[in-house]
């Protein structure tokens, strides 16, 4: 056995095996004895101890013990070996197809008992041949493209007529191919034919003979994927893998030695399977199956429960349906109680069936792994989970792992196995972030709340429905609520690429009818209603379904499985393709129903329509000036209210009032939807653009009158003086990237003696502290003087909403912090440029409590505010460099909600009698150390998509960009500044072309330069292409505001002056003197990279240019 790595092991493994067994000696696990030769190692050292374990009918529990084992195996080996020397020929003509470290390979086609089927694999792999098991749930087509990728010359093939038809019908398609493929069926070993005869000379003789090489890192078994997008894919498993498997209850926290496994079950053609087999060897745990026999026993919740008991199993493997089925009758649930472990795999486990084993005292835990690597989860822990912490797992510390974290929420990473010492993955497809190969499982895990070395797993990356908002949707754990109905066998979201989302259902087969009954279709949307309203509750708002919604799988459309018994996502979708496309179409001229419109649309009528309409949709009651996205109206909702009102218009017989697609955002209450609908009647509907401007500018005027009326007078309370090194600083948006940034310089500054950092409240788990300890590892900042900070109390971190009076927080807390600030920076401001102005009000207002805040302060000088505006309010001025200045006109800013609240927000501040500096920020990029940049920015998306089309844009364009980092030392500058500036500008000093950072990228990424025509030329072809383009070049989604930003007719980017600006801070002249260049890019996409989200060189050759994994 030869090998050009050494199989390496730690010194003490973490949790010996087998310390106090009488019976059994672990083999050697340092490489030298491979998981094949094992079993003649412990017939030797460990003959009597147990094996299997089954109940023989009237003669009792029958045990298996090594030294019977190991002579079965033998026999089957022997068996092999006449096969193989007879087909000798044909294996040495395919020798130069097969991958070099892949011997002759064996296929195993296989309805099977358990002991047969694991002897027989054993006796061909301790031969030196690479045994194929596969799975007998596949299609004629699957198998024959396994055998043909996996060069599988014999098969051997259980008698069973399900399983002969198969292998007939997979022949046939072999040879009907351009190139033929030829496969020789064998008869499937039988548990007489080695366990009740006796060895014959042949036998004896067959430890000498080995056929293919057995070394460390040569193919010894393949499995295969599950297909659920397309055909299944071999995936060859090396001797170096099968020792790491077999030692990964050593890296545990249990001694399972003795200890039987109830895995009567699980398929032999499971890598599950084989996985706990092979601890068998190591460990000397024992298998505790069914009677062996042809046929095999078919698993039922009934007899694996009685089989249980019969083998004295105290440890369970199985398939959640199991556990589930259990949960449901009291009589087997009270069966259960002799039971230390009930370990679950291959799908989640539903929390109902999970609470109540694990409320009797039984320890549930998930097995999370996969073919390609192995077990990720630990085995076996120590200790019961709490009820309601089962769901959780330890990763397995043989692994190495990167977690990659996603955009959606700070808790929830893609789970990534690294190449490491003690495991190695079987599969590559990524490179981990210091240069090792490594696996992408696109799998997401959210981590524990409480404890960041647990974890679960909530669904797929690969499964994510990307709505056209732009939000994400985890299909997962949404599924797995409406598979929790009696009447639901299973649930398939859809979505990608629209407004909301949907759901095929398809009924267990008892409640299955014709969809196409309506009243039956309204009967069942009726009778599950109840489980999509808890998992509505469960679901984030973009994510909720809607009645009409739902479709009903027809009997005739049945969906697909994979082996392994779930959906096949995508040949489901694409089956109910046209339902999807019909609902989608309906539900745009659709509404909520049961509303009648009033008779004659008077103001009060109006009024108490359009109330009842926000009613049923929100489905809470909402005062008429509440603001409805502040009260949490999404853009779904937005649309239902809209296509409510739309419809009742028509049935009004007023079809000719036609209401825009942005009427909520622009009208977002009750009394001001009523009082524009109630308008289209009172003017014929009828508003020329003059009027709508007009009807824009007096609502800024009338906000910004509103807030700017009784400001306090400030009175300085004798004794308190102002302490120019003793600084105090209240920071809004402190969790947010620039926000980091300048908590982190700030307390990096002697001088300041206190951060008081206020951010609004979340709804994410964790809590503030944690936010923010997390956004300053994401932006790679100093996260030991953030703790040290906290803990001295230099950091006060503080839930708190701006709006309310005295902010909502504790009057103890307010008062302090009133009395002791020395300067306010407010970088906190929603930024949605969907909604109207009125949606902007309560941060308005927040302004306003900030003035008030300064001006009520003891200090002799009111307490400076440095407010972080943006150039959107310059959105309709001249061409030309805008100076720093006031702008007194808003017509400036009309045209966009976002831009219109800053105007206001200006304006409060500038007639405000304190010192006040706006300062209008213009693109910031990603920091000059790091290079940390936010991934969701249109830039870096254009970089991702550019990667995918194989080709970066060309512009004619000079870019502003600061770095975030310059950008908070130069806002600190002006908060200390003994220069007063009302206005002044954040953009970097001394612009560059375009054509120069993009060069960057080119050499960078190894990506060509084109003209912008192209580029969007060719990312509207992809589009076009490929329903699912999004998900692998996420430009597509951005694919309408490059196409409007770049034409002929956009307006020129507004240029800003920044004189002022860079008089008052040094840091803005430093920046000045340093212009965006190569070593910029080179760290923005190292950040990227680093993320995952960008691909490396050998990412992107391995997937041709194009990936749907990034």
């Amino acid at each position: 056995m030869s090998s050009s790595k050494p199989f390496a092991v730690p010194s003490p493994f973490p949790a010996p095996q087998a310390v106090s067994s009488t019976t059994f000696t672990p083999p050697p696990l340092d490489g030298s004895v491979l998981v094949s030769d094992m079993f003649a190692h412990q017939a030797k050292h460990s003959p009597e101890h147990p094996l299997f374990v089954f109940q023989n009918g009237a003669q009792g529990l029958r045990t298996i013990r090594y030294s019977e084992s190991y002579k079965a195996i033998q026999k089957a080996s022997a068996i092999v070996r006449g096969h193989y020397l007879r087909a000798l020929p044909q294996y040495t003509a395919q020798g130069g197809l097969r991958p070099a470290d892949q011997p002759p390979t064996v296929g195993i086609l296989a309805s099977a008992d358990t002991v047969s089927y694991a002897t027989l694999m054993v006796g061909i792999m301790r031969l030196g041949l690479a045994v194929f098991p596969i799975s007998t749930r596949n299609s004629p087509a699957g198998v024959a493209h396994l055998l043909r990728q996996a060069h599988v010359v014999q098969l051997f093939v259980s008698p069973d007529p399900a399983m002969q038809t198969l292998a007939t019908e997979t022949l046939a398609l072999l040879h009907q191919s351009d190139e033929p493929h030829r496969v020789e069926l064998l008869p499937m070993l039988q548990f007489q034919d080695v366990y009740d005869r006796p060895a014959s000379e042949d036998v004896r003789d067959a430890d000498d003979v080995k056929v293919g090489p057995l070394e460390l890192d040569s193919t010894t078994c393949i499995f295969h994927s599950s297909g659920s997008t397309s055909f299944p894919k071999p995936i060859r498993i090396s001797n170096r893998s099968f020792l790491q498997w077999s030692i990964i209850p050593w890296f545990g926290e249990l001694d399972i030695s003795s200890v039987v496994f109830g895995v009567q079950p699980l398929p032999m053609f499971h890598a599950l399977s084989s996985i706990t087999f092979l601890w068998t060897v190591s460990t000397g745990c024992i298998v505790g199956c069914y009677k062996p026999s042809s046929p095999p026993t078919v698993p039922t919740p009934e007899n694996y429960l009685e089989a249980i008991h019969q083998s004295k199993s105290t440890l369970l493997f199985c398939a959640p349906s199991f556990v589930e089925a259990w949960a449901q009758d009291p009589e087997s649930l009270a069966s259960l109680k002799g039971l230390s472990h009930i370990v679950y795999g291959g799908g989640p486990l539903s929390k109902q069936a999970g609470d109540q084993i694990a409320k009797m005292g039984i320890a549930v835990f998930p097995m999370y792994g996969a073919t390609e690597c192995g077990s990720f989860s630990m085995f076996l822990p120590a200790g019961v989970p709490a009820v309601d912490e089962w769901q959780f797992f330890k990763l397995n510390p043989e692994l190495e792992v990167e977690m990659l974290p996603q955009e959606e929420a700070d808790d929830i990473f893609e789970m990534t196995a690294v190449e490491g010492t003690y495991l190695m993955p079987n599969a590559f497809n990524a490179t981990s972030k210091d240069g090792r190969r490594a696996y992408r499982t696109n799998d997401l895990l959210q981590r524990h709340p409480r404890d960041p070395t647990r974890w679960r797993v909530i669904g797929r990356a690969d499964d994510q429905i990307m709505l056209s908002t732009g939000e994400k949707t985890n299909p997962g754990p949404l599924e797995n609520i409406l598979v929790g109905d009696r009447y639901v066998k299973c649930a398939v979201m859809f979505g990608r690429g629209r407004l909301q989302n949907g759901v095929i259902v398809e009924p267990w087969p008892e409640y299955a009818f014709d969809p196409t009954d309506e009243r039956k279709l309204v009967e069942f949307r009726n009778a599950i209603w109840p489980t999509v309203e808890k998992m509505n509750e469960f679901a984030p708002a973009h994510s909720r379904l809607f009645k009409e919604m739902i479709l009903v799988a027809s009997p005739n459309k049945p969906f697909e499985y994979t082996p392994k018994g779930s959906a096949k996502r995508r040949v489901i979708l694409n089956l109910y393709d046209e339902e999807i496309k019909a609902v989608y179409a309906a539900v745009e001229d659709s509404s909520q129903a049961g509303l009648t419109p009033p008779s004659d649309w008077t103001h009060d009528a109006t009024l108490l329509f359009v109330a009842a309409v926000v009613r049923q949709v929100m489905e809470r009651e909402l005062k008429a000036d509440d603001d409805l996205f502040q009260n949490g109206c999404d853009s779904l909702q937005a649309t239902w209210i809209r296509n409510t009102l739309v419809r009742a218009l028509r049935e009004s017989k007023a079809s000719s009032k036609t209401l825009p697609n942005s009427v909520v955002y622009n009208n977002p209450t009750i009394a001001l939807l009523a009082k524009f609908i109630h308008g289209l009647f009172s003017t014929n509907g009828a508003q020329t653009a003059d009027e709508v401007k007009e009807a824009k500018v007096k609502e800024m005027t009338d906000m910004l009158a509103k807030y700017t009326s009784d400001f306090p007078v400030h009175k300085p309370v004798p004794g308190v003086r102002d302490a120019p090194l003793d600084e105090v600083v209240l920071l809004t948006g402190s969790t947010g990237r620039l926000g980091c940034h300048i908590l982190s310089q700030l307390l990096s500054r002697p001088s300041v003696k206190k951060v008081y950092g206020i951010n609004r409240g979340s709804s994410a788990p964790g809590d503030l502290a944690k936010r923010q300890k997390d956004a300053f590892t994401k932006w790679k900042l100093n996260g030991g003087l953030l703790a040290d900070a906290v803990r001295a109390g230099r950091v006060v971190l503080l839930e708190a909403d701006l709006a309310k009076e005295s902010f909502g927080l504790p009057t103890d807390v307010y008062e302090e912090m009133k009395n002791t600030i020395t300067g306010i920076l407010h970088n906190a401001w929603l930024v949605n440029f969907n909604v109207s102005l009125a949606s902007f009000e309560p941060l308005v207002a927040g302004i306003r409590h900030l003035v008030d805040l300064s001006l009520t302060s003891p200090r002799p000088t009111a307490p400076p505010i440095i407010f972080t505006s943006s150039i959107s309010v310059l959105l309709n001025s001249p061409p030309g460099p805008a100076p720093e200045v006031p702008v007194s006109s808003p017509y400036t800013a009309i045209g966009m909600g976002y831009a219109e609240s800053k105007w206001v927000a200006e304006s409060i501040l500038l007639r405000a009698p304190l010192r006040s500096t706006v300062v209008r920020v213009g693109q910031m990029c990603g920091d000059s150390q790091e290079g940390g940049w936010t991934e969701k920015e249109w830039l870096p998306v254009l970089v991702r998509g550019s990667q995918a089309l194989g080709a970066l844009p060309q512009r004619d364009e000079e870019l502003s960009w600061i770095p975030v980092d310059g950008a908070a030392s130069v806002l600190l500058d002006f908060l200390t500044a003994t220069e007063h500036e009302p206005v002044l500008h954040l953009v970097h000093p001394t612009p560059v072309a375009w054509g120069t950072v993009v060069s960057h990228f080119s050499k960078e990424l190894e990506l060509p330069l084109v003209s912008a025509e192209e580029w969007l030329a060719r990312l509207s072809a992809a589009d076009a292409k490929d329903a699912d383009a999004a998900k692998a070049n996420p430009a597509v989604r951005l694919l309408d505001f490059f196409t409007n930003a770049w034409s002929a007719q956009a307006a020129a980017p507004t240029v800003l002056s920044t004189d002022r600006a860079e008089r008052v801070s040094p840091a803005l002249r430093g920046v000045a003197r340093k212009p965006l260049g190569e070593s910029d890019v080179r760290a923005w996409v190292r950040f990227w990279r680093d993320g995952g989200f960008l691909k490396g060189l050998h990412d992107l050759v391995a997937d041709s240019g194009v990936s749907a994994e990034v």
